[in-house]
């Protein structure tokens, strides 16, 4: 027995060992991430509970908070990967004027997964306005579409135009950015970013490093929201499937471009050259916001690249998006980055505000809110 013992072991034995031994403790780390995520998941869950309210739509319940009274309703529509909380800022003062909507959008915020497909304008648009009428928000509406968001506000504008009296464009996406501002960063990139953090996210890993996902709590865009709502909005922009519902629209991005391309082309035109009947928006009060304040994502770009890249998106794209309408108008707001609604709100508030009051004096704002829906 004691000449076993001492028998040395074999070289196949001790490499073995040495391999397990690093993969043993790997799977003990991972364990204890995702015990450590498990439990920040239930206690967020317990402190932050939904705001609002969860409405079927299409096999899936999806979450919408209405605050406020009055007509028209305004709803709020997020860029990529922003849950519903993003609004925290323009919401309740929106409530002030009239009815104020946000919502998450499938597979954002507290709303439910989504599958693997791509997740394009027309499908959220349409969820939308489904949502809007089983939660009983009648029209018409002002649209708010932040980014990504005013694609999904265009494509909505086409689709349901009775019931659609105004919009607000907050940075909007244009669907001709990417091949006209210099240096993009490729689709594939943000999609290996989004399924990175996803891979990690029920590890923990996320909640001791969230810039892996792209999102930084410290931005300075932030520090307007109450402490709490950081909170909050941290935890929902990292679940998994907030970032699997945000890759679903990366992935659809052309095809969302394309759609609100096909519901009205942006017209190269000057505003006095076509008639109202002639946009795609016609006549609908629609105030253009626009970032003019650099951005440091561009830092790593040449300066002449960086200073096209504005001019482009400042002086083309945004006017272009104001032209939908015959009565658009552009606001460039030189001290706001992208994100307009954390870092300037009250130019977001105003401009709702402007458009509110427009559809008011509209003649037609009587019938329209008995009748859209």
């Amino acid at each position: 027995m004691d000449e076993a013992r001492r028998r040395p072991t074999s070289p196949g034995r001790r490499l073995a060992r040495l391999l397990l031994a690093p993969l043993g403790l790997l799977a003990l780390l991972c364990g204890l991430g995702a015990a450590y995520d498990a439990v920040g998941d239930a206690r967020d869950a317990r402190r932050y509970p939904a705001p609002g309210r969860l409405v079927e739509v299409g096999g899936g319940r999806l979450h919408l908070q209405c605050t406020g009274a009055g007509s028209p309703t305004v709803v709020l529509e997020s860029g990529l990967g922003s849950p519903a909380l993003v609004w925290a800022l323009v919401q309740p003062e929106t409530a002030r004027l009239t009815r104020a909507c946000s919502y998450d959008r499938r597979g954002y915020g507290y709303s439910d997964p989504v599958g693997p497909e791509p997740r394009t304008a027309e499908q959220i648009a349409t969820d939308l306005h489904t949502l809007l009428e089983r939660g009983g928000e009648r029209g018409p509406y002002v649209l708010v579409g932040h980014s990504l968001g005013g694609l999904v506000a265009r494509v909505f504008a086409a689709r349901f135009p009775a019931a659609t009296a105004g919009l607000v464009m907050v940075d909007a996406s244009h669907e001709d950015a990417r091949t006209r501002l210099p240096r993009q960063r490729p689709p594939d990139a943000l999609i290996r970013m989004l399924r990175q953090g996803r891979l990690v996210a029920r590890l923990g890993v996320l909640r001791l490093r969230p810039g892996l996902a792209g999102f930084d709590p410290r931005w300075h865009g932030f520090r307007r929201l109450p402490p709490a709502t950081l909170r909050a909005l941290t935890w929902l922009a990292l679940q998994p499937k907030t970032l699997a519902a945000a890759e679903g629209e990366v992935r659809a991005f052309e095809t969302s471009g394309a759609q609100a391309r096909a519901a009205g082309a942006t017209p190269a035109q000057a505003p006095g050259d076509r008639a109202a009947g002639g946009r795609p928006l016609g006549d609908r009060p629609l105030v253009v916001l626009a970032a003019a304040r650099r951005h440091p994502d561009l830092d790593h770009l040449p300066a002449a690249d960086a200073d096209r890249y504005y001019r482009v998106w400042v002086e083309e794209l945004q006017p272009a998006l104001a032209r939908l309408s015959s009565r658009g108008t552009l606001r460039a707001i030189p001290d706001s980055g992208h994100s307009i609604h954390l870092e300037r709100p009250d130019a977001v508030i105003a401009a709702i505000a402007d458009v509110v009051a427009q559809v008011r004096a509209s003649p037609a704002a009587s019938q329209s809110a008995t009748t859209a829906h």
